[in-house]
């Protein structure tokens, strides 16, 4: 790719350079994004990184375009945004994103940044909510409420983290989700 798409305002390295899964298994570019369609979250990231939808907003990032994932990420006048930051802390990738990307959108970087979300706490913080806390998971059944089920998307989630964690070579992992450390899965390995 020729063009230096990395000076555009719609850019964000997360496409390139971020994996993240939220609690419930859904693929997002980042923490603050939308979710992306869910026919991609039970795939593995090597299938989702040059998938149709990846490439397309990677595609809209190269023209110009905010993809409609990343609405939080619009500039306002005096603050900084989530893609912003993620930017300023991996500019010493743009170069490569730029070298190794083709016009549709497809890439060969490597994963850097590693955000997972696990669904286990045994907190209920008034801050909090069922997507975040297995324990108020637990408090929305016993009070009829909207409940997130556990189901094989949390033996998914914790295989392939353990998978791609051994796999890439990260230069940052995020744990978070409420009290992920809590998980005993952590401890295991």
């Amino acid at each position: 790719m020729s063009e230096d798409f990395t000076t555009k305002s719609s850019f964000c390295v997360a496409p390139w350079i971020h994996y993240h899964r939220s609690p419930i298994g859904e693929h997002r570019l980042c923490c603050i994004s939308e979710a992306l369609p869910s026919d991609i979250s039970d795939l593995p990231y090597e299938e989702i990184k040059n998938s149709k939808v990846m490439k397309n907003v990677r595609k809209q990032m190269m023209s110009g375009e905010l993809p409609e994932q990343c609405k939080l990420c619009k500039h306002s006048n005096s603050h900084e945004v989530y893609k912003d930051i993620l930017n300023g802390e991996f500019s010493h990738t743009l170069d490569d994103i730029v070298e190794k990307t083709d016009e549709d959108g497809a890439t060969t970087m490597e994963p850097l940044f590693l955000d997972y979300r696990f669904l286990a706490c045994g907190l209920t913080c008034l801050t909090c909510n069922p997507f975040f806390s297995s324990k108020w998971v637990a408090l929305a059944k016993q009070t009829g409420h909207h409940h997130i089920e556990k189901n094989d998307t949390i033996d998914f989630l914790n295989s392939e983290f353990k998978r791609v964690l051994s796999k890439y070579r990260w230069e940052r992992v995020s744990f978070a989700g409420g009290e992920p450390l809590m998980q005993k899965d952590h401890l295991e390995d």
